[in-house]
């Protein structure tokens, strides 16, 4: 099964990297959307792909160093949790969704990882970095 992992991130504003069937690494996978585009396996509505450039642009252009602790991080998730269900909603139950906050959000250990169930519940799901606190997660991730 394919899994899309929807998580902001630097770099003209990446969001979304996809993992195809079989493969276990414990990441998100491959890059394959940023402001430039959506390159994924499963194509998306124009308006969903325009709606995540804006919500990543926004984490590109409004988070540093200086201003993630009080940058609006609630409203922001509450907002790409909402696109995450909108993506499931396209691509359907043959696929995964997941949204993962980044790490950059001081709370990002609360609820870090979430998957859109086919009924658009969500659910929480266990960190990929195991039970390491807050700010220990390996540099190379």
């Amino acid at each position: 099964m394919f899994t899309y992992t929807i998580m902001p991130d630097y770099g003209n504003a990446a969001y979304a990297w996809v993992k195809k069937p079989g493969n276990i690494a414990n990441n998100v996978g491959g890059n394959i959307a940023d402001a430039t585009g959506w390159l994924g396996e499963h194509s998306i509505s124009t308006e969903l792909e325009s709606d995540f450039v804006t919500w990543s642009i926004e984490f590109e252009s409004q988070v540093n160093n200086e201003t993630k602790r009080t940058f609006h991080w609630a409203n922001f998730h509450d907002r790409g949790v909402a696109l995450a269900r909108r993506l499931k909603a396209e691509l359907g139950p043959n696929v995964r969704v997941i949204y993962e906050k980044p790490m950059e959000d001081p709370d990002y250990a609360t609820e870090e990882i979430r998957e859109i169930l086919p009924d658009s519940s969500v659910k929480s799901l266990s960190s990929r970095y195991g039970n390491e606190p807050c700010g220990t997660k390996p540099s190379f991730v």
